[in-house]
């Protein structure tokens, strides 16, 4: 018989909390899982692997992008992302220790569409401030 997990139980073993843990599950990857009614359960084996892949050394998570992927498609620094990040306004992510931040690629369009008509205001505001700032240079 197979040996299942619960989500508190790899939550203990690991040593996070259980939002991060959640949280993780729901941005990045999560192993296998099993549903009995309402509760959710994981078997030992596919907890085992899932944690290898999550070792950093070996974490290419293909379906993220990164702080400087978004960067790039929003036209705007990563300096002023990270403010956005900081001020809430940035989709769901995961920093991982090497600093890194990724972002599910799908939840990155989801928010990019819903947030699109904010975007285009702060590449004005900003756009502004930079003529302003090109101006007094002159």
């Amino acid at each position: 018989m197979k040996e299942f997990l619960t989500i508190d139980e790899m939550s203990n073993e690991l040593k996070v909390p259980l939002k991060s843990l959640y949280f993780y599950f729901e941005t990045v990857s999560r192993p296998k899982t099993y549903r009995f009614g309402k509760h959710i359960r994981v078997t030992r084996e596919d907890f085992n692997t899932w944690v290898e892949t999550c070792c950093i050394d070996s974490l290419v998570v293909p379906d993220t992008i990164t702080m400087e992927e978004i960067a790039e498609k929003l036209q705007l620094s990563v300096v002023t992302l990270r403010k956005y990040r900081r001020q809430k306004f940035f989709p769901p992510s995961t920093k991982l220790s090497t600093g890194e931040v990724l972002v599910n690629r799908s939840t990155f369009y989801a928010w990019w569409a819903d947030n699109t008509e904010k975007l285009i205001e702060i590449h004005k505001t900003s756009n502004n401030i930079l003529s302003k700032r090109d101006d007094l240079n002159e």
